[in-house]
Order: C-alpha cells, then structure tokens, then sequence
C-alpha cells in the first residue's frame, strides 16, 4: 500500500477519480440526449485511460513481488494432492443434456475411492 502513497501523484488521481464522477453524473442527467450522452461516454473513456494510466506505475510496483509470492504460495497451496479420506466434488461437461431416460449410466471408480451420490439425483 506504501507504493500507492509514494508513487502516482495523489492530486491528479484524485482529480481524475471527480472527472469520473462528473461524467458519469453528466451521462445520467443528459440520458435523453444522444448526442450529449455519445460525448460524455467518449470523455469517460478518456478520462478513465488517464486515471489507469496514472495508477500504472504502482501497480507494477506491486505487481513483481506479489507476481513472485503467488508463485510460491502456489508451489505449496494450489496443487496439493487429497488427503486421504478427503471428499471431493467431480463436474462433468456434457455435449447435451441428460433426459430422465438416459439416467441408465453409472460412474465407475477405481478401487479405494467410493462414490457415495449417484449420478443422476
């Protein structure tokens, strides 16, 4: 959070975010006139690129070390095995819909894993 303090300069951020603001206020109150409405939508894409590019520079501040620590966090959290005993939920993507009569099939698994819900309820 010290890279958003330090880096961008605060005043613009701030005075991009009320532009944002004002566009969007322009945008409801001139709801009924098209042309008006097209020249607010193009000044909140303007200034909304103007806002995200004054946040750039911290974000990438904070991107790298945080790029690296959801790498490691992932190395230890995201791929670990089932503990023994563990339930799990399996999904199946069908090409098509099940009907009640195709209900006929079962799910087979290998020996030391129990399924304990059939497949159509």
């Amino acid at each position: 959070m010290m890279a958003l303090r330090l880096f961008p300069d605060r005043a613009a951020v701030r005075a991009a975010a009320k532009r944002l603001q004002a566009d969007l206020l322009e945008m409801r109150l001139y709801s009924s006139e098209p042309a008006l409405m097209w020249a607010a939508q193009k000044a909140l894409v303007r200034d909304n690129v103007r806002w995200l590019a004054l946040l750039l520079p911290p974000a990438l501040i904070l991107g790298l070390p945080l790029a690296w620590l959801f790498i490691q966090l992932d190395s230890i959290y995201g791929r670990s095995p089932l503990p023994v005993g563990g339930v799990a939920v399996v999904t199946v993507q069908l090409k098509r819909a099940l009907e009640p009569a195709d209900c006929r099939c079962t799910l087979q698994a290998p020996p030391g894993i129990a399924v304990e819900s059939p497949l159509c309820g």
